[in-house]
């Protein structure tokens, strides 16, 4: 506790997750964190998918695709596990391949040189 022995955050892999959409009398309403001078904080606004294109993940607006396209798929609904994984799937979930683009330019900028392997320079450019 308190950071000591681990200090994982938010920031740690930049990642945040924010609410984007909110639901009013039944109407969907696009939301999103937008702070005046800090432009790479702001967030995504509406019902969004994930599709792949051409092998690049895209972030797309939820309607603009079937439900079938979507990449992103629901875990948890009102406090219930809606899908139960075996060994097996969590295995191969981690070990699913990461694109490099997303190595280069999220990854490799946390490490520094001498954290990174030889293939991890290669990757990024970087000589030891």
């Amino acid at each position: 506790g308190g950071g000591l022995l681990q200090h994982c955050d938010r920031d740690t892999m930049n990642f945040g997750q924010k609410a984007n959409a909110v639901r009013i009398n039944g109407e969907w309403r696009d939301i999103a964190k937008t702070p005046t001078g800090a432009g790479f904080k702001v967030s995504k606004a509406g019902r969004l998918a994930l599709v792949k294109v051409d092998g690049e993940y895209q972030t797309v607006r939820r309607d603009s695709v079937s439900p079938e396209e979507n990449l992103l798929k629901p875990v948890f609904r009102n406090g219930h596990l809606l899908k139960k994984w075996d060994f097996t799937e969590l295995i191969a979930n981690s070990e699913a391949e990461v694109p490099e683009s997303y190595y280069n330019e999220v990854i490799a900028p946390m490490l520094t040189t001498s954290e990174q392997t030889e293939e991890e320079r290669a990757l990024t450019g970087v000589s030891a």
